[in-house]
């Protein structure tokens, strides 16, 4: 059989896993422009450093009220139809961004993007969980690729349409409101771009929930709910149990979203306030070093995982995410080459981590719609106190910025690794007691006499199927 004839039936699912991702890198590039905006948003309000950050507070109420909107909606309008929304009414706002001449009229307009972004990343994360099932855990962590390419092409794709610093200013410069005007702001033309954009995948949305038909359906899903002696899950563990390990990744997701949103939104801004005295444009590209790491540490976790195993490579990426906290915590606020290192090593190993333990609570039960709503609003709701905090010491105390960064990195790198643990204290190994007991009965028993699928009788005497299921559980 080709690979043609392979993926005809999944036709439709493809279809839309690319939509989803090419959503994703829209989204991801709306997110981080605010933070390569944010001192060309100080110029255009006209109003302080400690004011003008706080449009990410705004920003952070937004996506709370979005993933409560889309809690409530989920359930009532196909999330195809919601996705399509969401990216036309998030393209719209970011290109009202660029002409708020208020903090309050700039405010407005990033909680309505922090609303369309919110309902459009749950939205992502729910669509792929309802088209692969079980096999979502490599499709997520394309989609979080999807969203570094974005992120890292926001500061590089804006950085000609950033003002230079006045060369009278010389190194000694807080601010240069007083040099330009609002309207001297170019920031504009990309953001009317990413909204036409935006727009465009809307649309394709739309078309494919317009011609959705029963035959779209994914052929896996409609055998296991037709075939009634293997449901989709067999044993679903108690509820508290589940409660207790969303709670888990909940608090996990609120110390990688803090982290990942203090480190790319001020790092701009502390390399130019800082003793580096860097230029914009220089500065600008740390946010692009760290998601450059991270799409490539994507790559690479979906090709090896399949070879050599996810735990692996997990184990290799909290290792190098150790080393860039130590170098955050001690050396890069005295040395602006450690700065580079620690940001380039942060992406290469905080990249799959998040992925990987959202995915993998998918092993063990299903995870719903409200269940990643819960999630990703407990991973957004501490992004507003943080800037926050961040924002008012950053003009008199840079280096806070770098020590916060690491305090959250290092209790987010603890989560990580001691979620194997809570998930087996909670669950057990239950993949592994299954195939085991697999194994004692067929080498216990005639094979003739055992009721196995047929794509597994025949081949599990020696035991290599059990050992090729348990490689492809790990992936």
């Amino acid at each position: 059989m080709s690979l043609l004839e392979k993926i005809k039936p999944y036709q439709y699912q493809l279809i839309l896993t690319l939509l989803a991702y090419l959503g994703c890198g829209l989204f991801a590039f709306r997110s981080q422009s605010i933070g390569a905006c944010l001192l060309e948003f100080e110029i255009q309000i006209q109003e302080p450093f400690s004011v003008t950050s706080r449009v990410f507070s705004a920003y952070a109420i937004g996506y709370v009220s979005g993933a409560f909107i889309f809690g409530l909606i989920e359930k009532l309008l196909d999330v195809k139809l919601v996705l399509a929304l969401s990216c036309i009414f998030s393209g719209l706002s970011i290109a009202g961004m660029a002409f708020m001449r208020t903090f309050i009229s700039l405010g407005c307009a990033a909680i309505s993007l922090g609303v369309g972004n919110s309902v459009f990343d749950l939205g992502c994360h729910v669509l792929l969980i309802n088209t692969w099932s079980e096999k979502v855990g490599n499709f997520i962590q394309i989609l979080h690729m999807s969203y570094g390419v974005g992120s890292m092409l926001a500061p590089v794709l804006i950085r000609p349409f950033l003002l230079p610093i006045p060369e009278d200013l010389g190194k000694d410069w807080t601010t240069d409101q007083s040099f330009y005007s609002p309207e001297d702001v170019q920031i504009k033309w990309p953001f009317l771009v990413t909204c036409t954009l935006s727009i465009v995948v809307g649309f394709g949305f739309v078309y494919s929930y317009l011609k959705r038909t029963e035959k779209n359906e994914n052929p896996e899903q409609k055998t296991e709910v037709t075939n009634d002696n293997q449901p989709k899950k067999q044993d679903e563990p108690p509820f508290i149990r589940i409660c207790i390990a969303v709670l888990w990744v909940a608090i996990l997701a609120h110390l990688a979203f803090s982290m990942q949103l203090v480190l790319c939104s001020f790092a701009q801004a502390f390399g130019v306030k800082h003793t580096f005295k860097m230029e914009k444009k220089s500065a600008a590209l740390i946010a692009s070093l760290f998601w450059g790491a991270y799409v490539i540490a994507k790559f690479v976790f979906v090709v090896l995982s399949i070879a050599i195993g996810q735990k692996v490579i997990v184990n290799i990426c909290c290792i190098l995410t150790g080393i860039s906290l130590i170098l955050i915590l001690g050396l890069a606020s005295q040395y602006e080459t450690c700065l580079w290192i620690a940001s380039g090593l942060l992406g290469l190993g905080y990249s799959p981590l998040f992925a990987y333990a959202y995915a993998s609570l998918e092993k063990y039960f299903h995870v719903s719609g409200r269940f990643t709503s819960f999630i990703f609003l407990a991973g957004i709701l501490g992004e507003s106190s943080h800037t926050t905090i961040v924002g008012a010491f950053m003009d008199e105390n840079p280096p806070f910025y770098l020590y916060y960064v690491g305090i959250l990195g290092v209790m987010f790198l603890i989560m990580v690794i001691a979620l194997p643990f809570v998930c087996n204290c909670l669950f057990g190994d239950s993949e592994e007691k299954k195939l085991d007991e697999l194994a004692s009965r067929i080498h216990s028993t005639r094979l003739s006499s055992i009721a196995l699928p047929p794509s597994i009788r025949g081949s599990l005497i020696d035991g290599s199927s059990i050992n090729a299921s348990r490689r492809s559980s790990n992936i």
